[in-house]
């Protein structure tokens, strides 16, 4: 089926809008896109000559450029095919295999795999990142904590389109800092990753912290400081009779002379 209509994927807002139509219909074709690394960010769409209506650029090769929503032509593939694949190495293009026309209505392998070089190609795009987010994280942190709630605290250095973390393997999407709960007793490995719109992934240190059962209140000790607060007590009384003792002595012999 010929198609001239464009549908755009948000996968931030998880919602659909509509584009710009491409110049001409498709059918049984491919698409790939440029990074950005060694070329302007584009989506070509690889597709059939003979789709192409009367009237219209015979490009074979569609360009949509996702910052303006327009399109362009881009040079004609050698060989008209189709049922073929596309794939893009360092924002190369490779067109293998498929099919092509070789009288109407019969048809022919094509063993061909053709090279496709896009649009200034060799000039890295000029919003083009190869950074990637730097995250500081502040807890956990690496040690034995108490508790099985613990505080998930961290930094990113720029806006990113993701972030999860990684707990023992399970990668859970986040929105910013949280609580880890309900955390069993034992080790656990924590790590932070943050993407950014030019797909970048950073990641922070690796946190090795335990949860343990909250150390026993040290009864034998308050035990042990009581009895001690009560031998300090006695002993008390006991030089305060004494001294009475000695005094009254002294009296009664004051007295006999």
């Amino acid at each position: 089926m010929n198609s001239k209509q464009l549908f755009i994927y948000n996968s931030v807002t998880d919602m659909w809008s509509v584009g710009t139509p491409p110049p001409s219909s498709h059918a049984r074709g491919q698409a790939g896109a440029t990074t950005g690394v060694m070329s302007a960010r584009r989506i070509y769409v690889f597709g059939e000559k003979a789709t192409i209506e009367q009237g219209e650029n015979p490009g074979f090769v569609r360009v949509y450029n996702p910052l303006d929503n327009q399109w362009t032509y881009g040079a004609d593939s050698p060989t008209d095919r189709y049922c073929f694949g596309v794939t893009a190495v360092n924002d190369t293009f490779y067109v293998i295999g498929g099919h092509t026309y070789t009288f109407p209505g019969d048809f022919a392998p094509t063993p061909v795999n053709e090279q496709y070089t896009p649009l200034g190609y060799g000039t890295p795009d000029p919003s083009y990142d190869n950074t990637p987010p730097e995250l500081t994280l502040f807890s956990p942190q690496n040690t034995t904590y108490y508790t099985t709630n613990v505080t998930l605290a961290f930094a990113v250095n720029e806006e990113t389109l993701e972030t999860k973390y990684c707990l023992d393997g399970v990668n859970v999407t986040i929105s910013g800092n949280t609580t880890l709960s309900g955390l069993s007793y034992g080790v656990h490995s924590l790590t932070v990753f943050a993407q950014d719109s030019s797909g970048n992934i950073g990641s922070s240190e690796t946190i090795i912290f335990t949860i343990a059962d909250p150390e026993p209140f040290p009864t034998t000790l308050v035990a042990t400081a009581s009895g001690a607060s009560v031998a300090v007590v006695g002993l008390g009384l006991l030089l305060y009779f004494r001294r009475r003792n000695n005094r009254a002595e002294a009296r009664s012999v004051k007295n006999a002379f």
